[in-house]
């Protein structure tokens, strides 16, 4: 049930159903940038909801 939950809510954003550019709260561009991501979550800055790697 959770697979098919799952792959609805992919669908719905894959084609523009849903904008989730609202929930991001910080974009890193890189691979070279996960360690970055990783250390700004650890310390759980009250700013950070959403963050995400574009590759």
């Amino acid at each position: 049930m959770a697979h098919l939950q799952n792959m609805l809510l992919i669908n719905i954003i894959k084609y523009n159903k849903l904008d989730v550019s609202k929930l991001v709260t910080h974009k890193f561009n890189g691979i070279d940038k996960l360690e970055e991501v990783y250390n700004f979550i650890e310390s759980k800055d009250a700013e950070l909801i959403k963050p995400i790697v574009i590759m």
